[in-house]
Order: C-alpha cells, then structure tokens, then sequence
C-alpha cells in the first residue's frame, strides 16, 4: 500500500504435503526459494514466510517478496 516508487509487494500462497518440505512447517520470516522450471534449473524465486497452517499433514503457506 505504501511502498516506494518502482517497488511492489509479491504476495503468493503455496499448498503441498508437510513432506515436501522434510516434514518441518516453516516459521515466520523464514526464506524460501521456489524453482518455476520441473525437473530442476531455470529460475528461482525467493519468498518470506509471512505466515503457515498445518492441517492433516497439508501445508498452507502464505509468501511476501518486494519487486522492481
């Protein structure tokens, strides 16, 4: 909402087993890169945690990051 001129704020939602991130949910603040290529490569886009919700082993883990 307030941000300075040229920044946007990224926000994303990520929805997958506990497993797939080695069984631990991931706390508040912490960074998480994404792979956007299958099968590994390509391009990585990192994230903060700004929030998650652990359900029946599904995650719901919401994501912020500022862009250009």
């Amino acid at each position: 909402s307030d941000h300075a001129q040229g920044l946007f704020l990224v926000t994303d939602i990520l929805h997958c087993a506990i497993s797939d991130l080695g069984g631990k949910q991931p706390e508040k603040g912490t960074r998480i890169s994404i792979n956007y290529q299958e099968g590994g490569g390509g391009y990585f886009a990192s994230f903060y945690v700004a929030s998650s919700v652990e359900k029946m082993g599904m995650l719901r883990v919401e994501l912020e990051a500022i862009g250009e």
